[in-house]
């Protein structure tokens, strides 16, 4: 009984784990996507244009 407790604690903290990590990486890909909006936009901007005066 008791070794089965203690699986059911292990199963909870790890399903934790997970979600806490989900949520960290979700986070991070907001920031990541709110960068390259603010940032890369303006960069792919010019090189886009830069490549179309080429053509």
């Amino acid at each position: 009984m008791q070794g089965n407790r203690y699986n059911k604690i292990r199963g909870k903290k790890k399903i934790h784990i997970r979600l806490l990590r989900w949520s960290f990486f979700s986070r991070l890909m907001v920031l990541t996507v709110n960068i390259t909006k603010t940032h890369l936009k303006p960069l792919f901007y010019k090189l886009f244009r830069k490549h179309l005066l080429k053509s």
